[in-house]
């Protein structure tokens, strides 16, 4: 129904002119390097195989194809790429993201949603040239990258002067490898190589094409680009002098340490005194709550001793959202009741008793009739499904409004004052939020459906689908869909993206020729905040269960509203 890849395209790699020769069924799996011994095996192979002696040497290059050894040292798709790079061995050959190695042709698959945005999170939190961003961009480059796929990590890390400066400096590298490449064997496929082949531009462009680039002429273009990446990347980056590096608020401290060693091991040649400036400034830049605990170390600690140390502190849960820049402190004369449940994984969340706000609040009404189905998306065409991250926390409140969500934070054992705080972005269980996300996420979609009006684009409250006719225009609203989204202050959950069937959205499964309702699995018996929820958005998701779990009863509330009705010896609260 909807295929990712087309695999009946040419299957022939671009650039080559020789004969097509079918090898027998068999695999030999060498590392890219080896040339010498990958041709020595393929050979003996075919000659054991075919019983010919020169049967070896009518084999053409362009026929075989490398299977890369290649394997990223941390996936930056997730747990679930290495799963799917074994069930690709298993059905089609090895899969190195984002080419796919198949027994015959080679078949692009894009770079993942998770990366690209995980990419721009790092960038974001610790900097341009930061060594998480350059660990992060190690990362992509063990495995095979195309032109399409070195463009978009440029996109993702440049803003526009900077990415200029990137082509430029890309189509200068490009322009000496096509001169060094006049230089090489006539046998050698890298002779015949062009600038907009290296650059993925001109009669180039095409994702799929220069997958299919034979395995010299992707790694030439690999290497150029990603040079280029780096160079900029470097020039772009101002240096900045370690005394002036200070532990964020809630920055953890082995990563506040990471940004210092990583300064100081540039500014300061000598080893010795490398050590001794680290642990000094680490102790005088270090955020409040770890200088309490490095103050009370004995002796002179080492920085193993600081990191270990500091790694048990955890915020409390006012002070977590205090933080992320989601509360401030307040004088209002508004108060309501706020307490602490425990989330599946052990996490706390903050939840505010709304119950007299929402009696004063006159409800918006729905903005939509009912949920939109994924039936009537057009057959063969590529999905992606994207879920944001706490939607809403990300819409803020007006400042007049603010005071009227405030709450307070009684301290141990009366020790200090009471501490106030008030919500800066729209609670949870606030009356009107899910109305208010689902305007705000459609108001900011809005500029990408019409840049995109082929494109169907349904959105519910955070759950947005994404299908084009073309995997190549999918691949080109990614990038403009991302921006959109961050534009208005919205994040993209990166491990909910879907961009692989079977795909699952409000409720259903759409796999590649059918759509099914998902299959539901009741909880047996209701113990926990969290079996409560599951079970509620299972039967009616459209049902805002904040607005119920804030409430005492709000377990039965919340069930009662789903049509549930739980026997009277049911241990809910």
């Amino acid at each position: 129904m909807r295929p990712v890849f087309d695999k009946g395209r040419n299957s022939r790699a671009v650039g080559s002119s020789s004969t097509v020769w079918t090898l027998p069924p068999c695999q030999v799996t060498i590392r890219p390097r080896d040339h010498g011994q990958f041709w020595g095996e393929v050979r003996a192979k075919v000659e054991g195989l075919s019983g010919d002696p020169d049967a070896g040497a009518r084999l053409a290059v362009s026929d075989v194809q490398l299977v890369p050894s290649r394997v990223p040292a941390s996936d930056p798709m997730g747990s679930t790429g290495q799963d799917r790079a074994g069930a690709a061995a298993s059905s089609e050959g090895l899969q190195a993201f984002p080419v796919l190695q198949g027994a015959t042709h080679n078949t692009y698959q894009p770079l993942a949603w998770q990366a690209l945005s995980e990419l721009r999170d790092v960038v974001r939190k610790y900097g341009l040239g930061s060594a998480k961003v350059m660990q992060v961009l190690r990362s992509f480059n063990a495995s095979l990258l195309t032109p399409f796929d070195i463009r978009s990590l440029a996109r993702a890390l440049f803003p526009p002067v900077e990415y200029d400066f990137f082509e430029n400096k890309w189509t200068r590298l490009a322009v000496r490898a096509v001169e060094r490449n006049t230089t090489l064997g006539p046998g050698d496929p890298r002779r015949m190589v062009n600038i907009d082949m290296l650059m993925g531009t001109g009669n180039y462009t095409r994702a799929e094409g220069q997958a299919g680039y034979e395995p010299l002429v992707q790694e030439q273009c690999q290497q150029t680009g990603m040079a280029a990446l780096v160079q900029t990347l470097q020039l772009a980056t101002p240096q900045q002098p370690f005394a002036t590096i200070v532990q964020g608020i809630d920055e953890p401290f082995l990563c506040f340490a990471g940004r210092l060693t990583a300064a100081v091991e540039k500014q300061v040649s000598d080893p010795a005194a490398r050590k001794l400036m680290i642990q000094s400034v680490a102790q005088g830049n270090c955020n409040a709550a770890c200088k309490r605990i490095i103050e009370a170390l004995p002796g002179e600690p080492s920085m193993s001793d600081m990191v270990g140390a500091c790694a048990k502190i955890s915020p409390s849960s006012q002070q977590e959202q205090l933080d992320q820049g989601h509360l401030e402190p307040s004088t209002s004369p508004w108060n309501t009741p706020v307490f602490c449940i425990k989330k599946k994984f052990g996490k706390w969340r903050l939840l505010q008793d709304l119950r007299k706000i929402n009696a004063m609040m006159e409800g918006m009404g729905t903005l939509q009739a009912g949920m939109p189905s994924p039936t009537m998306l057009p057959a063969d065409w590529p999905v992606l499904i994207v879920d944001l991250k706490d939607c809403f926390f990300m819409i803020p409140l007006h400042p007049d409004g603010r005071p009227k969500f405030a709450f307070t934070v009684p301290t141990i054992n009366n020790a200090e004052p009471a501490q106030r705080y008030q919500w800066k972005v729209m609670p949870q269980g606030m009356r009107n939020s899910p109305v208010l996300c689902q305007w705000y996420v459609a108001h900011a979609l809005s500029g990408v459906c019409k840049q995109f009006p082929d494109a169907r684009v349904y959105h519910y409250m955070d759950d947005i689908l994404v299908a084009t006719p073309t995997q190549d225009e999918l691949l080109r609203i990614q990038p403009q869909l991302l921006n959109a989204l961050h534009s208005h202050g919205l994040q993209v959950a990166p491990e909910k993206v879907q961009q692989q069937p079977p795909w699952k959205y409000l409720g259903v499964k759409i796999l590649e020729r059918t759509i099914c309702h998902q299959e539901v699995q009741f909880v047996q018996s209701v113990k926990t905040l969290n079996d409560a929820q599951k079970l509620v958005y299972r039967i009616e998701p459209s049902i805002d269960v904040t607005v119920f779990i804030s409430l005492p009863g709000g377990w039965r509330k919340a069930l009662g509203a789903s049509g549930l009705h739980l026997d009277s010896a049911a241990h809910v609260p």
